[in-house]
C-alpha cells in the first residue's frame, strides 16, 4: 500500500507510473522526413508570450493576511499529502508563486484545489485504472524504446492513422494517464523508421517516474491511454523543431513532481507537462490553458495544455 501510495503522488503532474521494458539496440533508427508541405494554422484567440521576458513572481504585493492565509494553507497541504502517505515536493516559494500566478478569488479556494486532488489519490477505488487490460505494468512495450525499434515489438498501425496525420512536435494528452485524474503528456519527436525491418513508426519523447525517455505511440496505446493529438496551430517547422530539441536535450535527466514552472535547458528534473510546456514556452508559446472546471490547477498539469486556446485537435481516427 505504501508504495502504491508513493506512486499516486505523480498524479497532480499527470505522470504515468509505470514498469517500464527494456530494450537493447544496435543502431539508431532514421527519422522520415516529411515530403508534404508543413500546414499552417491560425487561431484568433490566444496570445504568443515571449519567453525571455518570464514574468517573476513574488509575495511583495500580497496582503499581511493573505500571506499568513498562504503559509498556514501550505502547512494544511503538506500535512494532508504526510497524513496519506504520499511525499509531495512543493516548496512553500512556489506555492505562493502559483497561487499569484492562477489568479485564485482567494486562498481558500486554491488550498480547495490540492485538498480536491489528494482526497482523489487517497480513494484509488474512485480513480481509473492507469493500464487497459491489453497491456499493463511491466508487460507494456511502448515505453522507454531507445534510439532503434526494439526487436522484440512490432507497432501497431492498422486501426488508426497515426503515421500519416501525426507530425513532430505534436503533442500526446493521455486521459488515462495520472491515474485518470489529471492525464499524461508527451512530445512527438518524429515519424522513424527502422531500416534492418522495414517498420515505420512514431516515437515520443516523455517524463515519467525513471526519468526523460524515448517511448512509442501506436494503435495499442491509443487505446490504453485514451488519446488525443493536439498541435500548437500557430507555429512554424522550426519553432516545432526548436521545441522537440529542447526536449532531446533533456534525455536521462530524473523526474520530479515539484510543481514548478522551469523554462532552462539546464533544470535538472522534470514532471510530464512542465517538460513539454517549457519546451513551448521557449519558442513563444504558453501552452498553460484553463484546468478542470476552468480553474488554474497547481504547477502546468496535462489537461491545461490539451485546454489550451493556442492548440488544435489533430484527427487521426
Amino acid at each position: 500500500m505504501q508504495k502504491f501510495k508513493k506512486l499516486l503522488a505523480m498524479v497532480i503532474a499527470g505522470v504515468m507510473t509505470v514498469a517500464l521494458a527494456t530494450a537493447t539496440a544496435s543502431a539508431e533508427d532514421v527519422l522520415v522526413e516529411s515530403d508534404e508541405t508543413d500546414i499552417q494554422f491560425s487561431t484568433e484567440s490566444g496570445t504568443q508570450f515571449n519567453a525571455e521576458t518570464e514574468i517573476q513572481f513574488n509575495a511583495a504585493n500580497l496582503s499581511d493576511e493573505e500571506l499568513i492565509a498562504l503559509d498556514a494553507g501550505y502547512i494544511q497541504v503538506m500535512e494532508h499529502a504526510s497524513q496519506i502517505g504520499i511525499s509531495l515536493g512543493l516548496e512553500r516559494d512556489v506555492f505562493i508563486d502559483q497561487y499569484i500566478v492562477g489568479q485564485y478569488p482567494d486562498v481558500q479556494s486554491y488550498v480547495g484545489v490540492y485538498d480536491s486532488l489528494l482526497v482523489a489519490m487517497d480513494n484509488p477505488e474512485s480513480i481509473i485504472a492507469p493500464y487497459s487490460s491489453s497491456s499493463s505494468g511491466s508487460d507494456a512495450y511502448y515505453y522507454n524504446i531507445g534510439t532503434s525499434l526494439p526487436s522484440n515489438v512490432t507497432p501497431k498501425y492498422s486501426k488508426y492513422k497515426i503515421l500519416d496525420n501525426v507530425k513532430k512536435g505534436d503533442i500526446i494528452f493521455e486521459a488515462n494517464g495520472g491515474f485518470g485524474i489529471t492525464g499524461h503528456i508527451a512530445i512527438v519527436e518524429g515519424k522513424y523508421t527502422n531500416s534492418a525491418r522495414g517498420i515505420s513508426y512514431i516515437r515520443l519523447m516523455e517524463a515519467i517516474d525513471i526519468g526523460v525517455v524515448r517511448s512509442l505511440l501506436d494503435d495499442t496505446r491509443v487505446d490504453d491511454k485514451d488519446v488525443t493529438v493536439v498541435r500548437v496551430s500557430s507555429a512554424t517547422t522550426a519553432q516545432k523543431d526548436n521545441a522537440v530539441s529542447f526536449c532531446v536535450d533533456q534525455l536521462g535527466k530524473k523526474y520530479s513532481l515539484d510543481l514548478a514552472k522551469n523554462t532552462s535547458t539546464n533544470e535538472t528534473s522534470w514532471y510530464c507537462s512542465e517538460m513539454v510546456w517549457a519546451a513551448y514556452k521557449n519558442q513563444g508559446y504558453d501552452l498553460e490553458g484553463p484546468g478542470l472546471g476552468g480553474i488554474n490547477e497547481p504547477g502546468v498539469t496535462p489537461r491545461e495544455i490539451r485546454n489550451s486556446s493556442l492548440v488544435i485537435t489533430v484527427s487521426f481516427k
